[in-house]
Protein backbone atom coordinates (compact mmCIF):
# COMPACT_ATOMS: atom_id res chain seq x y z
CA UNK A 1 0.00 0.00 0.00
CA UNK A 2 2.75 2.50 0.60
CA UNK A 3 4.35 1.87 -2.88
CA UNK A 4 1.08 2.33 -4.06
CA UNK A 5 1.02 5.71 -2.75
CA UNK A 6 4.24 6.24 -4.06
CA UNK A 7 3.17 5.53 -7.39
CA UNK A 8 -0.21 7.61 -7.23
CA UNK A 9 2.13 10.70 -6.17
CA UNK A 10 4.88 9.50 -9.04
CA UNK A 11 1.77 9.48 -11.83
CA UNK A 12 1.00 12.83 -10.46
CA UNK A 13 4.17 14.49 -11.79
CA UNK A 14 3.63 12.51 -15.17
CA UNK A 15 5.71 9.48 -14.82
CA UNK A 16 4.42 5.60 -14.80
CA UNK A 17 5.11 2.35 -12.62
CA UNK A 18 4.96 -1.50 -13.01
CA UNK A 19 4.48 -3.72 -9.76
CA UNK A 20 6.87 -6.56 -9.38
CA UNK A 21 5.33 -8.87 -7.23
CA UNK A 22 5.16 -12.55 -6.22
CA UNK A 23 1.95 -12.03 -4.62
CA UNK A 24 -0.79 -13.53 -5.78
CA UNK A 25 -4.33 -12.20 -4.31
CA UNK A 26 -6.34 -11.17 -6.74
CA UNK A 27 -7.66 -7.99 -4.72
CA UNK A 28 -4.54 -6.65 -4.70
CA UNK A 29 -3.24 -6.95 -8.42
CA UNK A 30 -7.25 -5.45 -9.33
CA UNK A 31 -6.41 -2.93 -7.06
CA UNK A 32 -2.82 -1.49 -8.95
CA UNK A 33 -4.45 -2.67 -12.19
CA UNK A 34 -7.23 -0.21 -11.26
CA UNK A 35 -4.67 2.96 -10.50
CA UNK A 36 -3.57 2.32 -14.40
CA UNK A 37 0.07 0.34 -13.07
CA UNK A 38 1.20 -2.41 -14.37
CA UNK A 39 1.38 -5.71 -12.56
CA UNK A 40 4.10 -8.05 -13.01
CA UNK A 41 4.00 -11.12 -11.34
CA UNK A 42 7.19 -13.31 -10.16
CA UNK A 43 6.92 -17.15 -9.47
CA UNK A 44 8.76 -16.90 -6.18
CA UNK A 45 10.28 -14.30 -4.18
CA UNK A 46 14.26 -13.54 -3.37
CA UNK A 47 16.04 -15.79 -2.07
CA UNK A 48 14.58 -18.03 -5.27
CA UNK A 49 16.75 -17.80 -7.89
CA UNK A 50 13.78 -17.74 -10.21
CA UNK A 51 13.21 -14.13 -8.45
CA UNK A 52 16.68 -12.56 -10.18
CA UNK A 53 16.24 -14.34 -13.56
CA UNK A 54 12.46 -12.98 -14.07
CA UNK A 55 13.11 -9.63 -12.44
CA UNK A 56 16.38 -8.20 -14.25
CA UNK A 57 15.29 -9.20 -18.03
CA UNK A 58 12.07 -7.24 -17.11
CA UNK A 59 13.86 -4.15 -15.58
CA UNK A 60 15.91 -4.55 -19.12
CA UNK A 61 12.72 -4.23 -20.96
CA UNK A 62 11.01 -1.42 -18.55
CA UNK A 63 13.81 1.14 -17.52
CA UNK A 64 14.97 1.48 -21.05
CA UNK A 65 16.51 5.10 -20.27
CA UNK A 66 18.56 6.81 -17.19
CA UNK A 67 15.56 8.50 -15.64
CA UNK A 68 13.93 5.71 -14.15
CA UNK A 69 14.04 3.70 -10.97
CA UNK A 70 13.48 0.34 -9.32
CA UNK A 71 11.96 0.79 -5.72
CA UNK A 72 12.85 -2.16 -3.36
CA UNK A 73 10.42 -2.87 -0.31
CA UNK A 74 10.96 -5.93 1.39
CA UNK A 75 13.26 -7.41 4.38
CA UNK A 76 14.44 -10.30 1.69
CA UNK A 77 16.11 -8.00 -0.80
CA UNK A 78 19.65 -8.38 0.85
CA UNK A 79 22.97 -6.47 -0.37
CA UNK A 80 23.62 -8.89 -3.07
CA UNK A 81 19.74 -8.39 -5.05
CA UNK A 82 21.03 -4.68 -4.41
CA UNK A 83 23.70 -5.31 -5.96
CA UNK A 84 22.66 -7.43 -9.10
CA UNK A 85 20.32 -4.83 -9.24
CA UNK A 86 22.60 -2.09 -9.54
CA UNK A 87 25.23 -3.52 -11.44
CA UNK A 88 22.55 -4.45 -14.34
CA UNK A 89 22.71 -0.46 -14.48
CA UNK A 90 19.44 0.30 -12.79
CA UNK A 91 18.86 3.05 -9.89
CA UNK A 92 17.33 1.76 -6.50
CA UNK A 93 15.07 3.33 -3.82
CA UNK A 94 14.75 0.97 -1.18
CA UNK A 95 12.41 1.45 1.77
CA UNK A 96 13.86 -0.23 5.09
CA UNK A 97 12.79 0.36 8.57
CA UNK A 98 15.05 -2.42 10.47
CA UNK A 99 18.75 -1.64 9.54
CA UNK A 100 19.50 -5.24 9.89
CA UNK A 101 22.00 -5.70 7.07
CA UNK A 102 25.83 -5.15 7.09
CA UNK A 103 25.82 -2.90 4.15
CA UNK A 104 23.35 -1.27 1.67
CA UNK A 105 23.84 -0.42 -1.72
CA UNK A 106 21.02 2.28 -2.99
CA UNK A 107 21.22 5.57 -4.38
CA UNK A 108 18.43 6.56 -1.57
CA UNK A 109 17.26 4.60 1.37
CA UNK A 110 14.13 5.82 2.80
CA UNK A 111 12.96 5.04 6.90
CA UNK A 112 9.40 6.85 7.17
CA UNK A 113 9.46 4.97 10.57
CA UNK A 114 12.44 5.87 12.28
CA UNK A 115 13.55 9.40 13.05
CA UNK A 116 16.89 10.37 11.72
CA UNK A 117 20.34 8.70 14.32
CA UNK A 118 18.10 6.19 15.79
CA UNK A 119 19.52 3.25 12.97
CA UNK A 120 23.15 3.51 11.57
CA UNK A 121 23.27 1.86 8.39
CA UNK A 122 26.06 1.31 6.72
CA UNK A 123 25.71 2.61 3.13
CA UNK A 124 27.65 3.50 -0.43
CA UNK A 125 29.61 6.93 -0.20
CA UNK A 126 26.79 8.18 -2.61
CA UNK A 127 23.45 6.89 -0.98
CA UNK A 128 21.09 9.53 0.18
CA UNK A 129 18.95 8.70 3.37
CA UNK A 130 16.09 10.15 3.82
CA UNK A 131 14.38 9.43 7.27
CA UNK A 132 11.45 10.13 9.59
CA UNK A 133 7.55 10.35 9.25
CA UNK A 134 7.76 13.79 7.22
CA UNK A 135 8.61 10.97 4.38
CA UNK A 136 5.25 8.79 5.22
CA UNK A 137 3.22 7.80 2.37
CA UNK A 138 -0.20 8.19 1.92
CA UNK A 139 -2.90 6.90 -0.57
CA UNK A 140 -4.98 9.66 -2.44
CA UNK A 141 -7.94 8.39 -0.75
CA UNK A 142 -6.52 9.74 2.30
CA UNK A 143 -5.59 13.09 1.24
CA UNK A 144 -8.65 14.15 0.26
CA UNK A 145 -9.93 13.76 3.96
CA UNK A 146 -7.26 16.33 4.83
CA UNK A 147 -8.77 19.49 7.51
CA UNK A 148 -11.95 17.79 7.97
CA UNK A 149 -13.21 17.70 11.73
CA UNK A 150 -13.55 14.99 13.53
CA UNK A 151 -16.15 14.82 16.28
CA UNK A 152 -15.45 13.10 19.92
CA UNK A 153 -17.97 11.78 21.60
CA UNK A 154 -18.19 11.43 25.57
CA UNK A 155 -18.36 7.36 25.56
CA UNK A 156 -16.37 6.03 21.96
CA UNK A 157 -18.70 3.74 20.81
CA UNK A 158 -17.83 3.23 16.67
CA UNK A 159 -14.41 0.87 17.06
CA UNK A 160 -12.78 0.17 14.15
CA UNK A 161 -10.31 -3.36 14.08
CA UNK A 162 -7.34 -3.80 11.81
CA UNK A 163 -4.75 -6.18 12.47
CA UNK A 164 -3.00 -6.20 8.84
CA UNK A 165 -3.84 -8.22 5.76
CA UNK A 166 -2.71 -11.12 6.62
CA UNK A 167 -2.63 -11.61 11.09
CA UNK A 168 -1.78 -15.12 10.72
CA UNK A 169 -1.77 -15.68 14.25
CA UNK A 170 -5.33 -14.48 14.58
CA UNK A 171 -4.83 -11.52 16.60
CA UNK A 172 -8.07 -10.06 15.15
CA UNK A 173 -10.42 -12.86 17.16
CA UNK A 174 -8.66 -11.58 20.51
CA UNK A 175 -9.17 -8.10 19.84
CA UNK A 176 -12.70 -8.79 19.81
CA UNK A 177 -12.90 -11.23 22.75
CA UNK A 178 -11.79 -8.35 24.58
CA UNK A 179 -14.42 -5.71 22.77
CA UNK A 180 -16.76 -8.04 24.27
CA UNK A 181 -16.20 -7.25 27.64
CA UNK A 182 -16.99 -3.79 27.82
CA UNK A 183 -20.26 -2.93 28.86
CA UNK A 184 -21.60 0.01 26.07
CA UNK A 185 -24.77 -0.54 24.89
CA UNK A 186 -24.39 1.13 21.94
CA UNK A 187 -21.08 -0.65 20.58
CA UNK A 188 -20.47 -0.46 17.41
CA UNK A 189 -17.34 -2.60 15.85
CA UNK A 190 -16.36 -2.76 12.24
CA UNK A 191 -13.13 -5.61 11.48
CA UNK A 192 -11.15 -5.55 8.21
CA UNK A 193 -10.48 -8.61 7.59
CA UNK A 194 -7.16 -8.51 5.03
CA UNK A 195 -6.77 -9.81 1.91
CA UNK A 196 -4.85 -12.62 3.05
CA UNK A 197 -6.33 -13.95 6.32
CA UNK A 198 -6.73 -17.35 7.05
CA UNK A 199 -9.36 -16.96 9.47
CA UNK A 200 -12.65 -15.36 8.27
CA UNK A 201 -14.56 -18.95 8.88
CA UNK A 202 -13.54 -18.16 12.87
CA UNK A 203 -14.03 -14.21 12.91
CA UNK A 204 -17.11 -14.93 11.66
CA UNK A 205 -18.48 -16.87 14.48
CA UNK A 206 -16.83 -14.67 16.69
CA UNK A 207 -18.85 -11.72 15.38
CA UNK A 208 -22.09 -13.16 14.98
CA UNK A 209 -21.72 -14.06 18.72
CA UNK A 210 -19.96 -10.71 19.62
CA UNK A 211 -23.73 -9.59 21.70
CA UNK A 212 -23.24 -6.86 20.01
CA UNK A 213 -23.08 -4.87 16.16
CA UNK A 214 -19.64 -6.44 14.78
CA UNK A 215 -20.09 -6.67 11.09
CA UNK A 216 -16.57 -7.55 8.81
CA UNK A 217 -15.54 -5.88 6.12
CA UNK A 218 -13.13 -7.65 4.22
CA UNK A 219 -10.22 -5.95 1.86
CA UNK A 220 -11.40 -2.29 1.25
CA UNK A 221 -10.22 0.49 -0.22
CA UNK A 222 -12.94 2.32 1.39
CA UNK A 223 -10.27 2.90 5.39
CA UNK A 224 -10.90 6.52 5.30
CA UNK A 225 -14.75 6.37 5.78
CA UNK A 226 -13.89 3.54 7.87
CA UNK A 227 -11.64 5.80 9.76
CA UNK A 228 -13.34 8.55 9.84
CA UNK A 229 -16.75 6.70 11.34
CA UNK A 230 -14.81 5.51 14.43
CA UNK A 231 -14.49 7.17 17.61
CA UNK A 232 -11.54 4.47 18.12
CA UNK A 233 -9.34 2.03 16.50
CA UNK A 234 -7.53 -0.62 17.16
CA UNK A 235 -4.58 -2.09 14.57
CA UNK A 236 -1.28 -3.60 13.96
CA UNK A 237 1.41 -1.52 13.75
CA UNK A 238 2.49 -0.21 10.43
CA UNK A 239 1.45 2.00 7.97
CA UNK A 240 -1.88 2.30 9.11
CA UNK A 241 -0.45 3.83 12.22
CA UNK A 242 0.41 6.67 10.17
CA UNK A 243 -2.92 6.63 8.48
CA UNK A 244 -4.92 7.08 11.45
CA UNK A 245 -2.63 9.73 12.77
CA UNK A 246 -3.79 11.52 9.79
CA UNK A 247 -6.86 11.09 10.02
CA UNK A 248 -6.89 12.38 13.81
CA UNK A 249 -8.03 9.26 14.75
CA UNK A 250 -7.38 7.75 18.39
CA UNK A 251 -5.94 4.65 18.44
CA UNK A 252 -4.45 1.43 20.28
CA UNK A 253 -1.31 -0.27 18.34
CA UNK A 254 -1.02 -3.76 19.04
CA UNK A 255 2.71 -5.15 18.12
CA UNK A 256 2.04 -7.87 16.04
CA UNK A 257 5.83 -8.50 14.72
CA UNK A 258 9.26 -7.71 15.63
CA UNK A 259 9.29 -5.30 12.88
CA UNK A 260 6.37 -3.26 14.20
CA UNK A 261 8.76 -1.97 16.69
CA UNK A 262 9.94 0.87 14.94
CA UNK A 263 7.02 2.33 14.42
CA UNK A 264 6.33 2.42 18.17
CA UNK A 265 8.49 5.20 18.94
CA UNK A 266 7.48 8.28 16.89
CA UNK A 267 4.05 7.42 18.10
CA UNK A 268 4.35 6.71 21.63
CA UNK A 269 7.10 9.88 21.66
CA UNK A 270 3.98 12.12 20.12
CA UNK A 271 1.05 10.95 22.21
CA UNK A 272 -0.73 9.93 19.41
CA UNK A 273 -1.34 5.85 19.86
CA UNK A 274 -1.40 3.90 23.32
CA UNK A 275 0.66 1.02 22.75
CA UNK A 276 0.13 -2.90 23.70
CA UNK A 277 3.33 -4.93 23.26
CA UNK A 278 1.86 -8.50 24.40
CA UNK A 279 -1.17 -9.33 22.25
CA UNK A 280 -1.96 -11.89 23.79
CA UNK A 281 -2.80 -10.09 26.91
CA UNK A 282 -6.97 -9.97 26.65
CA UNK A 283 -6.99 -8.04 30.27
CA UNK A 284 -4.67 -5.39 29.51
CA UNK A 285 -6.10 -4.52 25.90
CA UNK A 286 -9.68 -4.48 27.65
CA UNK A 287 -8.26 -2.64 30.11
CA UNK A 288 -6.87 -0.34 27.91
CA UNK A 289 -9.96 -0.20 25.76
CA UNK A 290 -12.42 0.37 28.46
CA UNK A 291 -10.06 3.72 29.67
CA UNK A 292 -9.72 5.10 26.37
CA UNK A 293 -13.59 4.87 25.04
CA UNK A 294 -13.85 6.67 28.81
CA UNK A 295 -11.66 9.36 28.08
CA UNK A 296 -12.71 12.22 25.89
CA UNK A 297 -10.36 14.83 26.47
CA UNK A 298 -7.66 12.45 25.55
CA UNK A 299 -9.04 11.23 22.79
CA UNK A 300 -9.38 14.68 21.81
CA UNK A 301 -5.53 15.34 22.79
CA UNK A 302 -4.31 12.13 20.89
CA UNK A 303 -6.26 13.44 17.89
CA UNK A 304 -4.64 16.71 17.69
CA UNK A 305 -1.44 15.54 18.24
CA UNK A 306 -1.72 12.63 15.10
CA UNK A 307 -2.76 15.39 13.12
CA UNK A 308 0.40 17.32 13.81
CA UNK A 309 2.43 14.51 13.42
CA UNK A 310 1.55 13.36 9.69
CA UNK A 311 1.14 16.23 7.49
CA UNK A 312 0.13 14.18 4.35
CA UNK A 313 2.82 15.64 1.99
CA UNK A 314 5.90 12.67 2.39
CA UNK A 315 4.85 11.08 -1.00
CA UNK A 316 5.65 14.92 -2.66
CA UNK A 317 8.67 15.21 -0.83
CA UNK A 318 10.35 11.64 -2.00
CA UNK A 319 8.78 12.10 -5.36
CA UNK A 320 10.58 15.46 -5.44
CA UNK A 321 13.93 14.18 -4.34
CA UNK A 322 13.27 11.23 -7.31
CA UNK A 323 13.18 13.66 -9.46
CA UNK A 324 16.61 15.66 -8.13
CA UNK A 325 18.47 13.10 -8.12
CA UNK A 326 17.44 12.27 -11.84
CA UNK A 327 17.93 15.68 -13.13
CA UNK A 328 21.74 15.23 -11.61
CA UNK A 329 22.11 12.24 -13.01
CA UNK A 330 21.23 13.65 -16.51
CA UNK A 331 18.12 11.22 -17.19
CA UNK A 332 14.85 12.22 -18.15
CA UNK A 333 12.39 9.08 -18.62
CA UNK A 334 9.96 8.63 -15.62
Amino acid sequence: MRCLALAQAWKQEGGDAAFLCSHEGHILRERVLGEGFQWITIPESYPAPVDLETTLPVLSGLCTSQGKWVVLDGYHFDEIYQSAVRNAGHRILLIDDMGHLSRYHADILLNQNTPPGILKYHTDPETRLLQGNRYVFLRHEFLNWKGKERRHPHVAENILVSMGGADPDNVTRIVIDALKRLALPRLSVRVVVGASNPHRDSLEQSASSAGFECRLVDATDRMPELMAWADVAVSAGGTTCWEMAFMGLPNLVVVLAENQKAVIGPLRSAGCSEILEDRNNVQDLYLMLDGLVHARQRRKDMSQRGHALIDGLGSRRVVKELLCMQREYGGEGK
